[in-house]
C-alpha cells in the first residue's frame, strides 16, 4: 500500500518469531483478502484475546499437514488464557472489530505491550519493514 491508501495498523508474527508492522486495507471488503495473503492460506480462524486484540491464523482444522508451530503466537495466546491452544504458521494481530465487524487497528499501547511481552522469545527488527 502506498502512503495515500488508507490502512490500519496490524502486526504479523512469522514462524521464526519476527514481528513486523503490517498495513491492512481500511476498507472491509479488502480486509479478508489481505489477511489470507498475509497468513498464506485460504481459510483462517480468529482468536479473540481481548476486546482490543484479535489473532488471525490458519484454520488448522482444514489442513492435512499443518505448518510449523508459531512459538511466539502460542506464547501470546497462552498469556491470555488459551492454555491448550497451539498456533500454526503466520499470525496477524489486529485491534479487534467495530460494531459492524470491520477490523480495527492495533493501538500503540497494545503494540508496545505485545512487543514487550514477547521480547525474550522473539526476533524484533529495529525498524519495521
Amino acid at each position: 500500500m502506498n502512503a495515500a491508501t488508507p490502512s490500519i495498523h496490524a502486526l504479523r508474527i512469522a514462524v521464526d518469531g519476527t514481528i513486523r508492522h503490517l498495513a491492512l486495507p481500511a476498507t472491509a471488503a479488502d480486509q479478508l483478502t489481505a489477511l489470507h495473503t498475509a497468513i498464506g492460506c485460504h481459510t483462517i480462524d480468529v482468536v479473540r484475546l481481548t476486546v482490543h486484540l484479535d489473532m488471525w491464523l490458519v484454520d488448522e482444522s482444514t489442513l492435512v499437514d499443518p505448518p510449523a508451530v508459531n512459538k511466539a503466537a502460542t506464547i501470546l495466546v497462552h498469556h491470555f488464557g488459551y492454555y491448550s491452544r497451539l498456533c500454526f504458521g503466520t499470525a496477524v494481530l489486529t485491534g479487534g472489530t467495530d460494531r459492524h465487524g470491520d477490523l480495527l487497528p492495533l493501538s500503540t499501547n497494545v503494540t508496545d505491550h505485545i512487543r514487550t511481552l514477547l521480547a525474550p522469545y522473539i526476533h524484533q527488527p529495529h525498524q519495521d519493514a
